[in-house]
């Protein structure tokens, strides 16, 4: 978990930092354009957090391989809103507004801001940085902390991986999801966590 958070620490600063990531992403950001620099964003401290949420956007599009760095970054992330920058940023004043109550860590100011995602009071940058990380949470559902920590023996007494993507190692959201729903309906023992999370 410290390992993590130190990684978490490292992405936000400098991408070059993460092993592997800019030669397994190189095509990419070349491609996408996403390592262009921004001259109006060059003196921001997180300026290099741009190219990943670039990518993020196109994570559909990858090479295999680098949407599996980018998921990985998503995972990390996954605990603690703070970790997700380009989002944090987007959505400060939203989770003040609309999320004030909600303590960070375990992924609930996720949960919470993706509930208030179509009201009224939702910024329109915060609501776009949402979409995104749903987007990577389709992709890959490690990206739901909340739904992996309370689905983890779940997904794994059920074999539910068995249909995931092998060169990633990436398990899609639905695969997962219709997984567990399946066993529901046979009457199968699913956590009540699990349940709660598969609601939401």
């Amino acid at each position: 978990r410290n390992f993590l958070t130190k990684m978490a620490s490292i992405v936000f600063s400098d991408y070059r930092l993460i092993t592997h990531f800019a030669d397994k992403c190189q095509e990419d950001i070349e491609r996408t354009g996403c390592g262009r620099a921004h001259p109006d964003k060059d003196d921001s401290p997180h300026s290099q957090g741009a190219t990943i949420e670039c990518l993020e956007k196109d994570v559909g599009n990858l090479n295999s391989q680098c949407k599996h760095e980018i998921l990985r970054i998503a995972e990390m992330q996954a605990d603690d809103y703070h970790e997700d920058r380009q989002l944090f940023y987007a959505c400060r004043d939203d989770r003040e507004r609309l999320c004030t109550r909600t303590k960070a860590g375990g992924g609930k100011v996720y949960r919470c801001l993706f509930r208030h995602k179509f009201d009224k009071e939702m910024s329109s940058d915060c609501r776009e940085k949402l979409t995104t990380r749903q987007r990577l949470m389709q992709s890959n559902y490690k990206v739901n902390f909340a739904l992996t920590e309370a689905c983890r023996a779940d997904v794994k007494r059920y074999h539910c991986f068995k249909n995931i993507d092998i060169e990633t190692r990436n398990g899609k959201l639905s695969t997962i999801l219709l997984c567990l729903e399946d066993k529901l309906k046979q009457d199968k023992k699913v956590s009540p966590e699990c349940i709660t999370e598969l609601k939401e």
